[in-house]
């Protein structure tokens, strides 16, 4: 399951963020920074596998952000 798939399985952001505590932001966040360890118990009792939940975390450290051709080349003066 993927990130994205876990907040639909959630019943997407806005329920996901209520049942969690945090802001939909947070949760929009997820895709690009993984899953934060301290939910992984409350998702779990929900039904996330905790494949899914460490799969959320690789995925996000192998990423690169969206923007960050754009932050390297105004680094170097392009």
């Amino acid at each position: 399951m993927e990130t994205r798939q876990i907040i639909a399985h959630l019943g997407g952001p806005r329920k996901a963020a209520a049942l969690l505590g945090v802001s939909r932001q947070a949760i929009n966040q997820w895709p690009h920074t993984g899953i934060p360890y301290r939910h992984w118990p409350a998702l779990q009792a929900r039904g996330v596998p905790l494949r899914s939940l460490e799969e959320s975390r690789k995925v996000a450290l192998t990423a690169s952000p969206p923007d960050a051709p754009r932050h390297a080349a105004a680094e170097v003066g392009a």
